[in-house]
């Protein structure tokens, strides 16, 4: 597989303006010159089949490359503009390569019960004029800022109308940020490594309704996903139905 996207500059990107001392002792501007910011993938699975444990092995490849990254004006450093006033200016800042590798196999059973385990490994590697001094910090820092390592490991089983699932995600640790003392700037957070385990039970009333409850993240009552408020735990309940 191979893919383009192209991410435009928005209006703030290109004219921001905010006059010297009224946010600081800087003039904060958009930059009518900003190139789009260009993303190049591609991909490469391998399916096969494994009839003796009755599962499916799928090995994938991938890589990616950002180019022409765009930053808010607020996290690039200043420069000092044609009147001698610290400006700071939006602009294209780099890029940013990512790549990485999926291994994973599902499977079920005459029996009734299925299965699945994958591990996926993602290294990112960041050229930028960003976060190279302690008065500025940006959140474009995707080198630090995605979790390098994620297992994911399920199972399941079903028996006649009854449905049973177990799922459970592990990921590595990463940098998100948040607005710091600094308004100019942010402040990095690291999220630790977690698990959360996920459990659903169904029942098909007929073959196009099924109610089922869910209990979302039900080893822990409340988990640090992000650098924003802690995510609780949920319980679901709901009915679906396929025409």
């Amino acid at each position: 597989m191979l893919a383009r996207g192209v991410q435009l500059p928005s209006l703030v990107d290109f004219g921001l303006q905010f006059p010297f001392a009224t946010i600081g002792p800087v003039v904060v501007a958009g930059n009518p010159d900003i190139h789009p910011s260009t993303i190049d993938s591609i991909e490469l699975d391998y399916d096969r089949a494994l009839p003796a444990i009755d599962s499916s092995l799928r090995v994938a490849l991938f890589a990616q490359r950002n180019q022409d990254l765009i930053s808010q004006p607020f996290a690039v450093p200043p420069v000092i503009g044609p009147t001698g006033l610290p400006v700071l200016l939006a602009g294209n800042v780099g890029s940013s390569d990512a790549a990485g590798a999926e291994v994973g196999i599902k499977g079920q059973s005459k029996s009734g019960i299925r299965w699945q385990l994958s591990y996926a490994f993602v290294g990112t590697t960041d050229s930028t004029v960003l976060n190279r001094n302690a008065l500025v910090t940006s959140a474009v820092d995707y080198a630090h800022s995605v979790p390098r390592n994620v297992v994911i490991a399920g199972v399941g089983y079903t028996r006649d109308r009854l449905e049973m699932d177990l799922l459970g995600r592990w990921q590595s640790s990463y940098l998100d940020f948040q607005i710091g003392s600094n308004p100019l700037s942010l402040q990095p957070v690291e999220v630790q490594n977690y698990f959360a385990l996920n459990a659903r039970v169904g029942y098909r009333l007929t073959d196009n309704f099924t109610v089922a409850v869910t209990a979302q993240q039900f080893n822990n009552s409340r988990l640090l996903q992000t650098a924003g408020p802690p995510v609780e735990r949920r319980i679901i309940a709901g009915i679906t139905g396929h025409f």
